[in-house]
Parts: C-alpha cells; structure tokens; sequence
C-alpha cells in the first residue's frame, strides 16, 4: 500500500511519495480573516460557501504546475498574493475562508493524483488536523483511500515537525546523512549541520 503524508498547518502541505510538494499555501494565508471583521470560527466553516470563480483563479497560480520537489512560503503565498484577486474584496470573509480551504483540499487532490496515484492512504499532521469540515472534505475529495492523522499510528500530529528535527539531530550527531535528494533535490545525499563540542578546560 502507498503512503503519502501532508502536513497541515494551523495557522496559515500536495502530498509527498519522498517528494516534497508543499501544501502550506491556502492554510497559511488563512491568516487574512484577522485583517478583517466578523471572522468566521473554523469549526463553523461548513456552514460558509466556496465560490468558484475565486477558487478557480486561485488554482490558475503558475506554482501548483510546478514539478516536484518544490516548497513555497509566506514570502509567497501571502495577503498580498490574495489579495491580487479582486473577488476576494467584493466576498463575504466567511466566504473567501472557505475557499481557502476549498483550495487546500483541490490542491492536495490533484498533486496526489499527479504524482502519486497509487497512495491509498494519506497521514495528515499539523494543526489543520484540528479542522473537523477541512478532513471531511480530504475524505469526501479522496474517496480511494484513507485519510488518517498520524495520531492514529502513534505520532502526535502536533509534534511532527518536532520529531523530525530530533531525528535530523541525531543523523548528524551519528555522522549520517539527513537529505533523501528526491525530497530536496540535491545533488547527493550529505551530513546536516556541525558539531562544535566544548573543548575541555586545561589547567596549569
């Protein structure tokens, strides 16, 4: 069975068979409604609506084509990106929030499809794990596999990232590699990081 994992952050990752595809894109700049009046609680996002039309301008940016591995950030996907639509100014808040979760769902949907195929389950992590109608919809989008948290196998979705820094710790500290080039794209697999241990005081 394939496995794909996607992180899901709280507050602002298409999915990954040991390729990085970020989905961080419409979930961090969710961030936007706190600009805004009368935001919409995401526990009561269900009860919004997603416009197409915004939506489909959101899905037209040239960097969901982008072949793997790639990665974005807020230096891209951002209030400023958003706001380059003039849709989302004329749209209730509540509105434009759920098609940035729309978008989310679509986004990891159709990398998964494009690059990973043949996944039929898909662990999802980070704080967007906590969005009751955001995993429904993954579910409802992904109706050919699984959609779990890693909290179900034993993984603290909170605390993945948390874990993967440990385990890039320990890589270098054992002289190990810390890279998979496939994730990345470099050019051969290398140690992260140095060591500078304490030399030990000398006495006269």
């Amino acid at each position: 069975m394939w496995r794909a994992a996607c992180r899901l952050p709280a507050t602002n990752n298409p999915a990954e068979n040991l390729q990085r595809k970020d989905a961080r894109n419409a979930r961090r700049i969710i961030f936007y409604l706190k600009s805004r009046q009368s935001i919409q609680p995401l526990r009561d996002i269900q009860h919004c609506q997603f416009f197409q039309h915004l939506l489909d301008a959101l899905l037209a940016d040239p960097y969901f084509r982008l072949t793997p591995p790639k990665s974005n950030g807020r230096e891209y996907f951002n209030m400023d990106w958003l706001a380059t639509h003039a849709q989302v100014h004329e749209l209730p808040v509540q509105d434009v929030q759920a098609t940035l979760c729309e978008l989310t769902v679509l986004s990891i949907a159709a990398a998964i499809a494009a690059h990973a195929p043949a996944t039929r389950r898909l662990l999802v992590y980070g704080g967007g794990v906590h969005n009751v109608h955001l995993l429904r919809r993954l579910e409802q989008a992904l109706p050919q596999m699984n959609v779990e948290s890693t909290g179900m196998h034993g993984l603290d979705p909170d605390w993945v990232e948390a874990v993967a820094f440990a385990w890039l710790a320990r890589q270098t500290i054992e002289g190990k590699p810390g890279n998979l080039p496939a994730v990345t794209g470099a050019a051969r697999p290398v140690v992260l990081g140095k060591l500078f241990r304490k030399r030990a005081r000398q006495t006269n």
